[in-house]
């Protein structure tokens, strides 16, 4: 009984590590906003003043498509921060980190091939869709969006 417990309570552990890791992801997005075209990464680099904020900010939007949406990268390396150089960890750049950034963007607007859905699935990705938000004052408010990742 006891060895349940203690599974049980480690399972409890793990996903409320979890929640609060996707709470923290949301609410750095909330600050920063999810960039959607090349131009409006541009754009909002230019409005943050310091390296060290332009860095957060990129990986903060980085972290939200890999984390939260699950979005496929183009490559292996795209969600990474730092790679090897000799033998030594190096951070990217501001520039590094904003084309994968880019790459992502422009792979969220491709539609996936057909043949890689099979007949029981929708595919969403590309799609446009409307939905329905409650406000914390309770009014419905409708958005419309575009889907760039969906998890099956």
């Amino acid at each position: 009984m006891e060895k349940q417990m203690d599974e049980f309570r480690k399972k409890v552990e793990i996903e409320r590590k979890r929640v609060e890791k996707m709470e923290k992801e949301t609410t750095d997005m909330c600050f920063y906003g999810l960039w959607q075209s090349s131009e409006q990464v541009e754009s909002e680099l230019i409005i943050l003043k310091s390296k060290k904020e332009k860095e957060e900010a990129l990986k903060a939007q980085l972290r939200f498509r890999k984390n939260v949406f699950k979005q496929k990268p183009p490559s292996a390396s795209t969600y990474n921060f730092s790679h090897l150089l000799n033998g030594k960890r190096i951070n990217l750049t501001v520039d590094q980190l904003t084309e994968n950034v880019k790459k992502l963007i422009q792979k969220s607007f491709e539609n996936p091939s057909s043949d890689s859905a099979s007949e029981n699935e929708t595919i969403l990705i590309g799609k446009t869709v409307k939905h329905k938000y409650i406000e914390r004052d309770g009014q419905d408010k409708w958005y419309i969006g575009k889907v760039i990742s969906q998890v099956l």
